[in-house]
């Protein structure tokens, strides 16, 4: 004699194999999510790092360079000058009227000149280019803006504004850098005080 199948084990057989598809399928997505997310922040940290090396590069620039007072007033003449367009990378968007002018006179100004994308484009020389990183898609970039001035020591709680020796060159540094494709973007910014 023969039993009636009804085919039911077929039926739960393939919801079963649909469940392990779905959770199969779902493990190579989220294998795959987690290899983006990782190769981004790869990504983000080499711009990071290149980044603090052009700060760092920038930061030696300024110690290492002899700067005097008529670098920062209009009609400078040479490669030091800080100027509105930020020739050569090196900004200054305020006012200093005269050599010998007290350091109070010195107006730093309101405009946020990093946040200008024209400044940053590839050969528009209103930038410095920093040392090359293994990793990166292109050189990082640095600007220096000179800030004014801050007092030279800071144990001196009443500094003379006539006389410039007692107050010390602050300058803004800004960073900016991309990992290894132009899509990671880090900028970076440290105040620097030149005593």
């Amino acid at each position: 004699m023969l039993n009636k199948q009804k085919g039911s084990i077929i039926i739960i057989s393939l919801i079963m194999m649909l469940l392990l598809t779905i959770v199969g399928l779902t493990g190579v997505r989220i294998s795959n999510l987690e290899e983006r997310m990782s190769g981004n922040f790869r990504e983000h940290e080499i711009a990071f790092q290149s980044a603090e090396a052009a700060l760092v590069e920038a930061e030696a620039f300024v110690e290492n360079t002899t700067f005097i007072t008529a670098n920062f007033q209009s009609g400078c003449t040479g490669s030091q000058c800080f100027t509105s367009t930020c020739t050569n990378g090196l900004c200054f968007n305020g006012n200093f009227p005269t050599t010998g002018a007290p350091a109070s006179s010195c107006t730093a100004g309101l405009t946020n000149t990093w946040e200008n994308w024209a400044l940053w484009a590839d050969g528009s020389g209103k930038y410095k280019s920093a040392s090359s990183l293994t990793g990166t898609s292109s050189l990082a970039k640095y600007i220096v803006e000179f800030r004014c001035f801050m007092v030279k020591d800071d144990t001196n709680s009443d500094p003379n504004v006539n006389l410039i020796a007692e107050w010390a060159y602050s300058f803004r540094i800004t960073a900016l850098a991309k990992g290894g494709t132009a899509d990671s973007l880090v900028m970076l910014q440290t105040t620097y005080k030149k005593i």
